[in-house]
């Protein structure tokens, strides 16, 4: 899975963000406009791991596309 940035956000961010499967899932739901909690919750539907551990994969990668101007 990879993020390309088009239009203007290409003249800002000119780089390729690849993700692996879980941060596919969690970028298709920051589409469908989902709170935090709401990606963690349904990362536990969808794989074996706790709602604490979701909810910091969530974070992390909100905190990473934010350093990197994708959000």
């Amino acid at each position: 899975y990879m993020l390309v940035p088009l239009g203007e956000r290409g003249l800002t961010f000119n780089s390729i963000v690849t993700f692996n499967e879980t941060a596919a899932f969690i970028w298709k739901r920051l589409e469908e406009n989902l709170t935090e909690e709401e990606i963690a919750k349904a990362l536990t539907l969808e794989y074996n791991v706790t709602y604490q551990q979701a909810l910091e994969d969530v974070q992390q990668l909100i905190g990473y596309l934010k350093e990197k101007n994708v959000l």
